[in-house]
């Protein structure tokens, strides 16, 4: 587990910059997994037993990190803020489930915990929000609006038809 800041900066299909705090939690399938990344990540400059900071540094970290960024470059800054996410945290773990399993690794899960997106962004996207809740509103009023002359002129003809027959009656 790497500590700190370790967020995977990524950029949106329309070029937004997006922080990304991930977690992949994976296991050796079986022994002859083991065997084979022991055989495989051994200490390569020393010559010694499986070290697993370095395989964690040469292949786990880079690797999730490169798979993230590809798979998030296939969406929106506003796909990922919102409608699509979960499409994503499973686009994404099904990408690094497969390029885990040639090591012998199975993915049990993909923790997507945070999403960051630039001030500016994230206050375009509220300003956006907010605007669209203002139209709403808006045409809410207009229906009120339109309700209410429909209303008016109901009871205008209903006046002007009654002082029609009183008039007759009185004529």
């Amino acid at each position: 587990q790497q500590a700190g800041d370790d967020a995977v900066r990524v950029r949106s299909q329309d070029g937004q910059e997006v922080f990304m705090d991930i977690t992949v939690l994976y296991r050796i399938e079986d022994d002859q997994d083991l065997n084979d990344l022991h055989r495989n990540w051994y200490d390569r400059s020393y010559g010694t037993i499986f070290d697993i900071d370095q395989f964690q540094n040469e292949f786990v970290r880079p690797t999730v990190r490169a798979l993230i960024r590809d798979v998030t470059s296939r969406y929106t800054a506003r796909e990922i803020y919102g409608e699509t996410r979960a499409e994503l945290r499973q686009a994404m773990e099904e990408t690094v489930r497969e390029r885990f399993a040639r090591e012998g690794l199975e993915v049990t899960d993909l923790l997507l915990r945070e999403v960051t997106f630039s001030e500016q962004f994230t206050t375009a996207i509220e300003q956006a929000q907010v605007a669209e809740q203002d139209a709403l509103r808006a045409q809410i009023r207009v229906r009120e609006t339109e309700q209410q002359a429909r209303s008016t002129i109901i009871e205008a003809e209903a006046n002007a038809e009654s002082l029609r027959l009183i008039s007759e009656q009185i004529a």
